[in-house]
């Protein structure tokens, strides 16, 4: 996540930024309260979490890197 796979004429962090936009869309408290909302039962609660912990996975791979001194 931390480079693009591809050549592209768009810099790095833009693509960088333009992905983090993707993952960040599903923090908006609308999209929460819609997940939240469209809970039926125990395999709902299941699903949304595996994905929530991926998602934020994902979120987390756009931190900086740590240079070692």
């Amino acid at each position: 996540m931390r480079e693009p796979v591809m050549k592209s004429s768009i810099p790095n962090d833009k693509i960088q930024k333009l992905v983090q936009g993707i993952y960040n869309v599903s923090l908006n408290p609308e999209f929460l309260m819609r997940r939240v909302l469209s809970v039926r039962d125990f395999n709902d609660v299941a699903y949304f979490a595996r994905a929530g912990s991926k998602v934020l996975g994902h979120l987390l791979d756009f931190k900086p890197k740590q240079k070692n001194c």
